[in-house]
């Protein structure tokens, strides 16, 4: 019960109530569900017991708009909201201190450990540019030549006289800004000075001195360089040579210490301000130099990190699948930032183009009635979302309904195999030998989902021939294998009815015709959408990180987008979502585990997130998408474009599968395996990628969408430069 003067004056009134009841447990329940704000939060809260051996999260931000947080200062919980214009931080518990109590102390070290400012109110004033800056302004090459690994040696070595005792900032061979020269004389003799006292923060000391000749303890001096001229220009000291980052003339980090941090982060899940921590503990207990500013350090890492001179347009392309990979691996993660930190919501521009209209569901699909699927797939020894199956099948008046329905559709071919089925004995349920076919063809997916061939002329033929009995299984070994590579699900349902190789009998001859015309009556009746119907992209957004996929078309207006959506019979991805944090971010992977770029999910991940990239990014489909939602994917793309599609083979990761119970088995990466093309695929690789993001989700769910941006181009970045390096090393 909350102790609040809210909640004491409710539970007052209704103690003097008749509405109050006894459990068998003896705890007592009002009519009235909560008695205060504070109740209302508490049911959303997930309260664990603390233990002091356990990395507990003391925060549980309830909701953004209004800013409500829940906070765990070790004792109890306490709420905190946002009051005033400034939003001031002001906890609802505690009726002394209300601006400075233990748990807005304990927000506060929870939100530094995070990367964010505590007093952020619905906007990002704490992230300015001026946060990013430092004095150094050279790019660091990124990985490191062979002469910044030697000067890494050379200072790593015992010894604390290795930077030089004068930072003296270099003479530039062209003219300032302004047009004017560099003064060339010598800064140290002309008494240029920037800063006396310099500070040389490694990760266990900072350097703040030198000896001199006579033993002496001498300050550092960092010096500048002036203009020849009426400017106020000035060159000042870089670093880059002497692997120091020049924060601000008075403070400079080494190399190795950022770059250390940098590893921490990416291999060992390790936050910034876990690695301040660290490195004071390790000051305080063996040394006697001063702890480090986690403030000034958060500035030195942000502003070296945006020195890395990383190739981002080459170390975001595989150097073997090329600009465009002919096969991608995409999923989402759970990886957002602050929903109060997103952009505002543009208004967008009403497209006055033509609607581009794709195919209906009803022509990619054999059997168009649910009525009809349901009784042929429990006719087949299935039940629609039901792994047991349907082991009864149907009765005899289920039967003749089926029978009617098919007849009604015009499936002449199907029912002719049914009615001999059963006068061979399989009144009930189909006999084992037909069951996958009559399988797939009862499921909702779409033929070219059973079958995809796309434009492939060779299989589309071998098709034919089977259905005309040019060829046969056993008769042409070529044609089988070839089969088999590209339409697995109707060479496996083949090779169950003839037993091995045997005859095709006429009526599954005339049902392979079928299928056939509907592959190629699927495409051939929707026309290709003109180029008046694509508008320009759109302009970036800064929440989408491509570096060498940028978008060279907008998306047209579909009839698709006009009409109702939603399939209650569909597979889909279920997403819970956070209530305080964006969904997280999709990415794409080629075969070979480089990651090609990511999008910032402002929504729950559904098939437009990949159809988006693909359409606007892509010139040319891939080949084969791997997705774990891959038969909604293809869905949603034949909705709208389906030509661009058309030769993309859209299949369903091995371990994700199993849960697509209603989905063909066209999708499943299993059914291929005489295709080396699609075994030697790593699947997992999204997920593995995915999974070393979430190491580093702590330091990112809270940071700004900019800085969040950057940070997971940077991890993707390094991971991308191991997997290029091992791929290098087995070509």
């Amino acid at each position: 019960m909350c102790s609040c003067a809210t909640g004491e004056s409710n539970r007052e009134r209704l103690g003097h109530m008749d509405n109050i009841v006894q459990d068998p447990s003896g705890l007592q329940f009002a009519e009235e569900d909560h008695y205060c704000l504070h109740s209302k939060v508490a049911k959303q809260l997930n309260l664990q017991p603390f233990e002091d051996d356990e990395d507990t999260d003391c925060v549980q931000q309830i909701s953004t708009v209004p800013f409500l947080a829940a906070v765990h200062d070790g004792d109890r919980y306490g709420l905190l909201k946002r009051v005033g214009r400034m939003g001031k931080l002001t906890c609802q518990q505690c009726p002394y201190q209300r601006h400075s109590c233990g748990h807005i102390q304990s927000y506060n070290d929870w939100c530094r450990e995070r990367d964010i400012e505590p007093e952020v109110a619905l906007h990002l004033a704490s992230e300015s540019v001026e946060e990013f800056t430092s004095i150094s302004y050279s790019p660091i090459p990124y990985p490191w030549p062979a002469e910044m690994k030697e000067k890494f040696e050379r200072l790593s070595e015992p010894g604390l006289q290795q930077f030089p005792k004068h930072l003296l900032p270099d003479c530039p061979e062209g003219p300032c800004p302004h047009g004017n020269s560099w003064d060339k004389r010598d800064p140290i003799k002309q008494g240029w000075v920037s800063h006396d006292g310099v500070l040389i923060h490694l990760e266990e000391l900072t350097i703040s001195t030198y000896k001199d000749a006579d033993g002496s303890e001498v300050n550092r001096v960092a010096y500048y360089r002036p203009t020849i001229g009426g400017c106020t220009c000035r060159r000042q000291y870089d670093g880059l040579d002497d692997l120091l980052h020049n924060l601000d003339n008075k403070n400079m980090y080494y190399f190795g210490f950022l770059l250390k941090y940098m590893n921490d982060m990416i291999y060992s899940r390790k936050p910034l301000k876990a690695a301040e921590r660290s490195a004071n503990k390790t000051r305080q207990t063996a040394t006697t130099h001063p702890p480090l500013s986690y403030r000034l350090l958060r500035k030195a890492w942000n502003s070296w990190a945006r020195r890395l001179a990383i190739p981002w347009n080459e170390v975001f392309r595989c150097p073997v699948c090329g600009e465009e990979p002919t096969c991608v691996v995409c999923d989402g993660t759970c990886i957002g930032f602050r929903k109060d930190f997103l952009p505002p919501a543009t208004e967008e521009t009403k497209d006055t183009g033509p609607r581009v209209a794709g195919s209906r569901h009803a022509d990619r699909v054999f059997v168009k009635t649910k009525q009809a699927r349901d009784l042929l797939l429990r006719y087949s020894g299935e039940k629609r979302g039901q792994k047991a199956g349907c082991k009864n099948g149907l009765s005899g008046g289920e039967f003749a309904n089926l029978i009617s329905l098919l007849d009604n559709e015009g499936h002449q071919e199907l029912v002719e195999i049914l009615q001999r089925l059963r006068s061979e004995g399989g009144g009930r349920i189909a006999p084992t030998s037909y069951r996958k076919l009559l399988s797939e063809l009862a499921k909702n997916s779409p033929v070219c989902g059973i079958v995809q061939v796309g434009e492939d002329a060779e299989a589309i033929q071998l098709v034919g021939k089977l259905a005309k009995g040019a060829i046969g299984l056993v008769t042409s070994a070529d044609s089988a294998i070839r089969l088999q590579k590209s339409a697995p699900v109707i060479f496996g349902s083949l090779r169950d009815i003839t037993k091995g190789g045997g005859e095709i009998p006429g009526d599954v001859k005339e049902l392979l015709l079928r299928i056939h015309s509907i592959l190629d009556k699927m495409f051939n009746d929707v026309p290709v959408p003109p180029e008046s119907a694509y508008p320009p992209p759109a302009a970036p957004s800064g929440l989408a990180f491509f570096p060498g996929l940028d978008q060279h078309i907008g998306l047209p207006r579909y009839e698709a987008d006009a009409k109702s959506s939603g399939n209650p019979g569909s597979c889909r991805k279920e997403s819970y979502g956070h209530p305080s944090l964006t969904p997280g971010i999709f990415t794409l992977f080629c075969r070979h585990g480089i990651c090609y770029g990511f999008d910032c999910m402002t929504s729950c991940e559904s098939p437009r997130h990949p159809y988006q990239i693909f359409r606007t990014r892509f010139r040319k489909a891939p080949n084969v998408i791997v997705y774990d939602n891959a038969c909604k994917l293809h869905q949603y793309a034949l909705n709208r474009e389906p030509h661009f599609f058309r030769n993309t083979q859209f299949l369903v990761d091995r371990f994700h599968f199993r849960g697509h119970i209603g989905c063909s088995l066209g999708y499943c990466m299993d059914e291929y395996k005489q295709s080396i093309d699609i075994t030697t695929i790593n699947s997992q690789v999204n997920e593995q990628a995915n999974a070393g993001l979430i190491r580093i989700q702590p330091q990112l769910s809270y940071m700004s969408p900019s800085n969040f941006v950057f940070h997971a181009s940077l991890f993707l970045a390094i991971r991308n430069f191991d997997a290029i390096s091992k791929l290098d090393m087995t070509s």
